[in-house]
């Protein structure tokens, strides 16, 4: 089997649709190499979850930007929603980390839990 590299690339949303999965990949490695960092206090590791979900978020909407000829509903639902909900939660966990209030990483498994959730209600 051989595959056509000129041809992928040829169509304008694979390689930026590639790098927007690749990314929502990268997320929850990074948050979880922040966790496992020994001695690191709340503090430190809710900044780093916040700045995460702001590079992170920002991506993906750069990335996921609709094409001319997406359906509305379609493209919010499939490629969207789910990095803005990844980034969000993010969000919430670093921001409730700097509080010291609400929760902090137990949002985290919703974080993780949420493409997959999201996936599941599309009928297919």
């Amino acid at each position: 089997m051989s595959i056509n590299i000129e041809r992928i690339m040829g169509i304008v949303t694979l390689p930026t649709r590639g790098a927007g999965t690749l990314v929502l990949f990268v997320i929850p490695l990074l948050i979880g190499t922040w966790i496992l960092i020994p001695e690191q206090s709340s503090m430190m590791l809710g900044v780093e979850l916040v700045a995460t979900s702001l590079l992170g978020g920002g991506l993906l909407l750069r990335l996921n930007r609709p094409s001319k000829r997406a359906q509305q509903v379609a493209w919010l639902l499939g490629s969207y929603l789910p990095g803005i909900v990844v980034a969000l939660l993010t969000m919430l966990g670093g921001i409730t980390l700097i509080a010291e209030r609400g929760g902090g990483l137990y949002w985290a498994p919703r974080l993780w839990s949420s493409p997959c959730l999201q996936a599941s209600r599309v009928p297919g």
